[in-house]
């Protein structure tokens, strides 16, 4: 009689023991499991920049106006998509000796340009003068670093000057095409400056550049 009163007693305390640690588990708060959003602009990037590998030149000019686009979404695309391009611009110098990397490289430092990309500036000076030969002697399409200076306009001047002061008795192609993108981007204190450089300059092809830089920034400033 007593052993069963008792085994009864242990089987309710046991029922009232499980019941409350259910109560307690379904009261507890459950803990929400963070998972990692999408990287939606790098999936973006990595996607365009496969098409800059593409023989279909129609991808590859929609390829950079959809850099572009994505640049615009946000200061972190913008920097994102800057960095991606700029590791194709430094490497001008390695693709005089493939030919076919050309059209990837132009269409880079093309897309800086069209960015307004000062963190580029430095390394587009470097690669002004680079072209595949056949592109003819207009900046868009024969020299595509200098025309993507001209686009970045004037936060590139003083980098300009650089190049002609230093190299103007040393490197006359890059100090040429310096003078030739002053002379497209204009303005009165690039007059002063070209005046006084014409004054000392002695090479009559150098000569010529820094007169029809004159002329351009006077032209532009009538039309103005």
């Amino acid at each position: 009689m007593h052993s069963t009163i008792l085994s009864k007693l242990l089987v309710g305390l046991l029922s009232l023991a499980i019941a409350s640690s259910c109560s307690y588990s379904s009261n507890k708060p459950s803990v929400a499991v963070s998972t990692p959003e999408p990287d939606i602009i790098g999936v973006d990037i990595v996607r365009v920049f496969e098409r800059f590998n593409a023989k279909d030149y129609t991808l590859f000019n929609n390829a950079v106006d959809d850099l572009l686009q994505i640049s615009e979404r946000s200061p972190e695309a913008r920097k994102r998509v800057t960095e991606k391009l700029l590791k194709i611009a430094v490497k001008c110098k390695n693709y005089r000796e493939e030919s076919h990397e050309y059209p990837v490289w132009s269409m880079a430092v093309t897309t800086l340009g069209k960015m307004e990309s000062e963190e580029s500036i430095i390394s587009l000076c470097e690669c002004i003068d680079y072209t595949n030969g056949v592109g003819g002697l207009g900046f868009r399409r024969g020299f595509p670093a200098a025309y993507a200076l001209q686009l970045i306009g004037r936060p590139a001047i003083a980098q300009l000057k650089e190049i002609i002061v230093s190299e103007n008795s040393n490197n006359r192609a890059n100090s040429g095409l310096a003078v030739s993108v002053l002379g497209m981007i204009g303005g009165k204190e690039e007059i002063t400056f070209l005046k006084n450089l014409l004054k000392t300059e002695k090479d009559k092809f150098a000569r010529r550049e820094i007169e029809w830089a004159l002329e351009h920034i006077e032209e532009v400033g009538e039309a103005n």
